[in-house]
């Protein structure tokens, strides 16, 4: 009978590389997670970030809508994040479609979010953490080589993401530029964990302790 569940999601029509290398009772947890609309962004951000995270966050979205559902009726999207960060870009293109997501995406951080990972976290509409969670901000690094002509044009490039960046930590917490370029000319990491993330507006609800 478990096998009968797993080999058709009801989600979409896709099938998992997992299915044939994973045990049955494994995947079906899996899709149930997906049904309940829990996602899972346990890796660091890329390109199969991006194509994971973004099309069931539209999935879900697309649902509400065909069902005639108010966005604010709808069943949320929890997505708990545990991440080092990555990508820049691919981070960005997950920030804009929770942001641009009706149905509200409430971010759970289980242990850390840090670099990209707390950007994509800042950018959940509700934002929960669990007690033992830590958080990290820093600037971002360029690797810029070349010509002098290309490095100025990679700098310059480096400079505007960032700007970006700390835009939507700046927009959607109480953390300050000055705050943030302190950590910059420090050109140290900076790390802090649920309460002063809490103090600063990153947090909204701390699992356990708040309830």
């Amino acid at each position: 009978v478990l096998m009968e569940k797993v080999k058709k999601p009801k989600l979409w029509d896709i099938e998992f590389e997992t299915i044939s290398s994973t045990p049955p009772l494994i995947d079906y947890v899996q899709y149930e997670l997906l049904e309940d609309r829990r996602i899972y962004l346990t890796s660091d951000i890329g390109s199969d970030t991006i194509e994971y995270v973004n099309t069931l966050i539209e999935k879900f979205n697309y649902e509400d809508e065909k069902n005639g559902i108010n966005p604010e009726e709808a069943k949320p999207i929890r997505l708990y994040i545990n991440s080092y960060g990555g990508s820049i870009y691919d981070g960005l293109s997950i920030v804009n479609t929770i942001l641009t997501s009706k149905t509200k995406v409430i971010g759970i951080c289980t242990g850390y979010a840090m670099s990209m990972g707390l950007g994509i976290y800042v950018a959940c509409h509700e934002r929960w953490a669990m007690p033992y969670t830590n958080f990290m901000y820093h600037e971002l690094s360029s690797s810029a080589s070349g010509r002098a002509e290309e490095i100025k044009r990679a700098t310059q490039e480096y400079e505007r993401l960032q700007k970006m960046y700390d835009h939507i930590l700046t927009s959607r917490t109480t953390l300050s530029q000055k705050k943030l370029n302190s950590v910059k000319k420090s050109a140290n990491d900076c790390f802090f964990d649920v309460y002063e993330a809490k103090k600063y507006g990153v947090v909204h609800k701390i699992i356990g302790v708040d309830e």
